[in-house]
């Protein structure tokens, strides 16, 4: 759970505009997996990175205002 916070404060405090539109797999304050299709990117990560669980999300193309 730490690890999953962790980078999830690392996506929050970083620019990902040259992944607008794509979904992201971060491990280690990194992207390991990015594309198109979630289920696609979620798959090549288990594939990959077997024993570790990755912050999946979404990086939009537009921007959001909360």
């Amino acid at each position: 759970m730490i690890e999953s916070y962790s980078n999830y404060e690392w996506f929050l405090k970083n620019d990902f505009k040259n992944y607008s539109g794509k979904w992201l797999a971060i491990i280690d304050k990194k992207v390991v997996v990015s594309g198109d299709n979630a289920k696609e990117v979620i798959q090549k990560t288990k594939t990959d990175f077997p024993n570790r669980k990755p912050l999946i999300t979404k990086v939009r193309d537009k921007l959001s205002i909360l």
